[in-house]
């Protein structure tokens, strides 16, 4: 959406890159990376925002109402994290209670290993995927 607004209603030439947090945050600071447009703060990137907030300017909000949370599926009867750990032996892989998580490294991923440390659940994150986590569902 950016790409196109920028590049249609203002003329910019933009070049869209999939990169980690890390790379971007460092690339922005360094100004090898001129704009991010998903930076989730005040908690999700505040770890890789810190180091560099004094050469990254960080302007204003362009969306609100976002919100973090372990999910289950739909068919899931399950309301609450204490649930979750309550009923641990349905959401196994591999033979072991685990949460699929998002790619290692990221933030949400450390928030998850808090969760689970916060709640003593008696589960271990998986990193994978968006799609992973997704196909996990089919299954």
């Amino acid at each position: 959406m950016w790409k196109i607004i920028l590049e249609q209603e203002h003329d910019y030439d933009i070049e869209l890159s999939d990169i980690g947090k890390s790379v971007l945050y460092s690339g922005l600071a360094n100004e090898d990376v001129d704009i991010s447009m998903e930076i989730w703060l005040p908690t999700t990137d505040a770890s890789f925002l810190a180091p560099y907030e004094d050469e990254i300017d960080v302007h204003d909000v362009w969306y609100e109402g976002t919100a973090l949370g372990l999910v289950v599926p739909s068919y899931a009867e399950i309301d609450t994290i204490p649930e979750l750990g309550e009923n641990a032996e349905a959401y196994e892989y591999q033979g072991r209670s685990a949460i699929l998580g998002i790619g290692p490294g990221s933030a949400i991923a450390s928030l998850t290993d808090d969760a689970i440390d916060a709640y003593e659940l008696p589960f271990n994150q998986v990193n994978s995927s968006g799609p992973a986590m997704m196909a996990a569902l089919d299954a």
